[in-house]
């Protein structure tokens, strides 16, 4: 097996967000209006709360199934890249975090 380096939590905040400014520059985005601009630049904003905010706990989650802890950095990686593409089909922004309230 290969070993792989501690990445900072920086590191990843702007590896998500390279990938996150990757999805969001297409073709089609660069003919928006300005308005559709702002609102996507605050979406993006918005995510990377998120993923600021909750990465430790869901990497900590997902190692519970993953083998290593490199499969669970990449299994919320890649959960936070599909949230940011469904982040306007959300309703309830606050929620997206929530827990129940009860720790094992």
């Amino acid at each position: 097996m290969s070993e792989i380096g501690t990445v900072s939590a920086s590191d990843r905040v702007v590896t998500l967000d390279a990938t996150l400014t990757e999805a969001a520059m297409s073709p089609a985005g660069a003919s928006r209006r300005v308005s559709r601009r702002g609102r996507r630049t605050a979406e993006h904003d918005e995510v990377l709360e998120a993923y600021r905010a909750h990465y430790s706990d869901l990497v900590r989650f997902a190692g519970l199934v993953a083998p290593e802890a490199a499969m669970a950095e990449d299994l919320v990686h890649e959960a936070f890249v599909k949230l940011y593409s469904a982040w306007r089909r959300i309703d309830d922004h606050d929620k997206v975090g929530a827990t129940s309230g009860a720790r094992c």
